[in-house]
């Protein structure tokens, strides 16, 4: 009688990590949306591609400045602070940046475009000749705050607003200025 009773138990053990396992296939996306279990699989050499979800802008902390060069030309210059919500050491996202007018808020005046985050620099900003600083190459500790810099040099006219979103675009994609 008792070597059955061995004998259901394995079949029932079978049962559950056949059904377990078809809950997580079934459910992958929202097991991938869950951090802890994402960072969990990163830490023991799982390659799970970035996805901007890991990130979050801090909303209060950033600060547009706008700059008017000695050639009349506008740069636009926001500082801001970034959160890695992932429990792993992760690389800086790209920024994506839409730009908005003050008369058609809801329609984007021109197409969004991913800017790397800069080195913070305020040397020579006013200068017509000044370049892209270096690009910020830090990686941000787990569940920790960065600052950062994005200086974009060719703003459309009758920008009124912007929204920034971290994205995660491929390394062969052109660097914007």
């Amino acid at each position: 009688m008792q070597r059955s009773d061995v004998h259901l138990w394995r079949w029932f053990m079978l049962i559950l990590l056949l059904v377990a396992g078809a809950g997580f296939i079934l459910q992958r996306d929202a097991w991938m949306d869950n951090r802890w279990f994402r960072s969990s699989l990163m830490r023991v050499g799982i390659d799970l591609p970035a996805r901007s979800k890991d990130w979050r802008i801090e909303p209060e902390s950033i600060k547009p400045q706008w700059i008017t060069r000695e050639d009349g030309s506008r740069i636009l210059l926001i500082h801001g602070s970034i959160e890695n919500l992932l429990a792993i050491d992760m690389p800086l996202p790209r920024l994506m940046v839409t730009f908005f007018s003050a008369g058609q808020p809801d329609e984007a005046l021109s197409a969004s475009v991913a800017h790397f985050i800069r080195l913070p620099q305020q040397d020579h900003l006013h200068g017509s000749d000044f370049l892209n600083p270096a690009r910020d190459l830090s990686t941000v500790p787990a569940n920790s705050h960065h600052a950062f810099v994005i200086l974009m040099q060719h703003v459309p006219e009758n920008t009124a607003d912007f929204t920034l979103l971290p994205t995660m675009k491929t390394a062969s994609e052109p660097a914007p200025g």
